[in-house]
């Protein structure tokens, strides 16, 4: 049978074959949609394909360059969640949470700095205990920047939530999103898990999160 449309897309965006019956994963080099005929199908999108490169199995549904959860997104790739979501979720959840209804800014920072809404918005709710924490209601502050553990009373006092939000996209982006920071191991929770906390549970507890309030799909940030 002739290749799929769907399958010919697949293959002319992410030229990835498995060449062995345990599927591993090898790169063989692009292959021209036109040259490739379906020989044999399995269940989970496996398609055996008969090219100038020989026969091997395919999974175009599956591509190993898509992140599997929110553990390793690109935080600079934009969330689609509404303000109206963010502000309803909050809350259903903490009726007496001072975000509620700063969903705009949590999206306004997202746009202006390149940092996921989604992130800033579950780093918020776990740093300020879903902003009901002493640092949030007396010094506006959600992250607690520069608290540290030997001096809490150190911690940055804001003029607004908007402030602190800004600045927490702001210096996020700069130092452990971009390569040029200097904590930079890769744009993702993960990455910056290596050196923002010394929870090293701290991505999995900000993606659940981010999972609670819009559900992860790996298509959202082909």
């Amino acid at each position: 049978m002739d290749c799929p449309n769907g399958l010919k897309l697949a293959l002319s965006k992410k030229n990835n074959l498995y060449k062995d019956s345990s599927f591993s994963s090898k790169n063989l080099g692009a292959l021209a949609p036109q040259t490739v005929t379906v020989i044999d199908a399995r269940t989970g999108g496996w398609y055996k394909i008969k090219s100038f490169a020989g026969d091997a199995w395919i999974n175009p549904t599956s591509s190993p360059d898509l992140p599997t959860s929110y553990q390793n997104i690109d935080l600079r790739k934009p969330s689609k969640i509404s303000a109206q979501r963010i502000n309803e979720y909050i809350k259903k959840n903490r009726p007496n949470s001072l975000l509620i209804g700063q969903g705009n800014l949590f999206l306004e920072a997202q746009s202006k700095y390149g940092v996921n809404a989604d992130y800033l918005v579950a780093h918020a709710m776990l740093e300020s205990s879903w902003g009901t924490s002493p640092l949030a209601r007396t010094k506006n502050n959600l992250y607690g920047q520069n608290a540290v553990d030997w001096n809490p009373n150190a911690a940055y006092r804001f003029n607004s939530l908007k402030e602190c939000i800004m600045y927490q996209a702001y210096s996020v982006r700069k130092y452990w999103l971009e390569p040029t920071g200097n904590r930079y191991n890769g744009p993702t929770l993960i990455g910056m898990n290596k050196t923002y906390a010394a929870d090293k549970q701290w991505a999995s507890k900000i993606a659940g999160l981010m999972n609670e309030f819009y559900k992860f799909n790996a298509d959202d940030y082909r």
